[in-house]
């Protein structure tokens, strides 16, 4: 039996990279009835939320409910940095390859925000701020480089999936775990579209 090709299992870590996360989610959030999607953070569901933090919110997790949340980050993060690989490994271009690397970077962001959960306060605010920077930026630095393969239609949606992804995950924060589903949704969508051409052509630039 034929083994799975190197595009393959990279596409296949790129569909399963934002399913996995949301799965954890909501099992996360399925055992903490105080979380509110307008109160809360996401981050709340994997510690203690320090008395210095900023934000005054319910405490909405158990020991349980922190250890599925942050093993689901764990695994998400590994899932990308395979994808992120696939991805490197299909765009040939230097702009597309930086998209490549931010997505690389943000994928080991998410990753150590579940071996620093939000008991780790700043540190933990850190990592989290620098996951919702990068994944657009991967985004955008893609989108403009399918644009620029005469790629036009897909190259704007992506590009708009990234700003999208920027504008709710960095600026409007204000309803807090609903911006970031807002956010996450863009990165959802970008992943399942890019993996499967990924899985299907081992190139994003093939006809």
């Amino acid at each position: 039996m034929k083994s799975p090709s190197i595009p393959k299992i990279t596409g296949m870590c790129g569909f399963l990279f934002p399913i996995v996360l949301l799965l954890f989610y909501m099992l996360a959030i399925s055992f903490s009835p105080h979380f509110d999607f307008t109160e809360n953070w996401f981050s709340d569901l994997g510690g203690i939320i320090p008395s210095s933090t900023l934000y005054i919110r319910p405490q909405a997790t158990t020991p349980f409910v922190a250890l599925i949340y942050n093993i689901g980050l764990v695994i998400s993060g590994i899932l990308g940095l395979v994808f992120a690989y696939g991805l490197r490994k299909s765009i040939l271009v230097p702009s597309g390859r930086l998209g490549a690397l931010f997505f690389s970077f943000g994928s080991l962001s998410l990753l150590s925000a579940g071996i620093i959960p939000i008991s780790f306060g700043i540190f933990h605010s850190i990592i989290c701020k620098s996951f919702f920077v990068l994944m657009p930026l991967s985004i955008l630095f893609i989108g403009i480089t399918i644009l620029n393969s005469h790629q036009r239609l897909l190259g704007y949606f992506t590009i708009i999936l990234g700003l999208g992804s920027l504008l709710f995950g960095d600026v409007l924060i204000i309803y807090r775990a609903m911006s970031e589903v807002i956010a996450l949704f863009s990165l959802t969508v970008f992943n399942i579209i890019y993996a499967m051409k990924i899985w299907k052509r081992n190139s994003l630039f093939s006809k």
